[in-house]
């Protein structure tokens, strides 16, 4: 079982994570951002994904794994700008973020009780909403998210946290 998806694919500290939305958004940049700070490049454009023991997986296309396109510098090879090492064959993807274009910050996740999920072949995986048009670095926000999944794996929830404080110094008052 394989299927194609509209992105891109990183490893973010040992974490796959999948980046989709409409065309232009910014996911090529953002990808690019993300390896220039060291993380781990899979995929540009497309990602064939596939069933691999109860996981979703995801790899390149034969015919552009190495490559990003980016808008006004065209196609270029991340081996040869940042060396083989920077490159993985694959990654078991853990985090999906979807980039909306605009930037009407009304329809995003303010509070963060809980993460939307995105059906792939019957595997759920959590899925951020980022606007396309920020004041922060998209890479940046990628980065503290997948920390933030990783805690809430490990059973830590910031909000949960800061619900509990705001309750017991509202009581106390």
């Amino acid at each position: 079982m394989s299927n194609r998806f509209h992105g891109s694919l990183v490893q973010v500290n040992d974490t796959g994570v999948l980046i989709g939305g409409a065309s232009g958004v910014g996911k090529s940049e953002t990808t690019l951002e993300l390896i220039e700070r060291g993380h781990s490049f899979i995929s540009d454009d497309q990602v064939c994904l596939s069933l691999d023991n109860g996981r979703l997986k995801g790899e390149a296309p034969e015919a552009i794994r190495g490559f990003i396109e980016i808008r006004g510098l065209g196609i270029l090879s991340i081996p040869d700008l940042y060396g083989e090492r920077c490159c993985l064959a694959e990654s078991f993807i853990d985090l999906a973020f979807h980039i909306e274009p605009g930037d009407d910050p009304r329809k995003l996740e303010r509070v963060g009780f809980s993460r939307k999920e995105k059906d792939f072949f019957g595997i759920s995986i959590p899925t951020i909403v980022f606007p396309g048009k920020t004041v922060a670095s998209l890479a940046t926000l990628i980065e503290v998210a997948v920390r933030d999944h990783v805690n809430r794996l490990k059973g830590t929830v910031s909000i949960r946290k800061s619900s509990r404080r705001y309750r017991s110094k509202a009581l106390v008052q």
